[in-house]
């Protein structure tokens, strides 16, 4: 599977890894907005996603995780490998929430040995930084830094992570 590019001048969507692909294409469309609807009944997208398991009541516990953190930790800013561990714990939870299958099946083991490789992967590809040192308010407000720009993206995915930061 290749990746794709979209001329927004003719509006159509091609293969980029294929360059004798001129006639092959999709047309595509521009959005109105960039605020989609997100379907209700879907686990990773309903507003079921077990937040009050963390301690948040609703609206009012706002901020739950960054609250619990300085009770914990003081005003020190969590490490690199200590934000990919939450990452890690909180898709184990919604796997065996949102998954069906029995606890402590192989099925279910599986897939959370899977999908910790994964966020394993994402880690991995920051190799020029200490991960255990604290993050600094200088790392955090720096729009360009990579660090940020991966945060970003991660929360950008289609996936728990945007719900759950948001609950939280």
């Amino acid at each position: 599977m290749g990746k794709l590019t979209v001329d927004l001048k003719h509006m159509k969507l091609f293969v980029t890894m294929d360059k004798h692909n001129a006639s092959h294409y999709k047309l595509v469309m521009q959005g109105s907005d960039h605020i989609r609807i997100r379907p209700d009944g879907n686990g990773r997208f309903s507003a079921a996603i077990p937040t009050e398991r963390d301690g948040a009541q609703g609206w009012a516990g706002e901020n739950f995780l960054g609250n619990e953190w300085k009770k914990r930790n003081g005003d020190r800013n969590p490490s690199l490998n200590e934000t990919f561990a939450g990452i890690i714990m909180e898709a184990k939870n919604q796997l065996k929430a949102d998954s069906g299958c029995p606890e402590g099946s192989q099925l279910l083991q599986e897939a959370m040995d899977n999908i910790c490789a994964t966020w394993q992967s994402i880690s991995d590809l920051i190799t020029d930084l200490d991960k255990d040192a604290p993050l600094t308010t200088k790392i955090l407000f720096d729009p360009s830094h990579p660090v940020t720009q991966l945060m970003l993206r991660l929360y950008t995915l289609e996936c728990y992570l945007y719900k759950t930061l948001n609950h939280s």
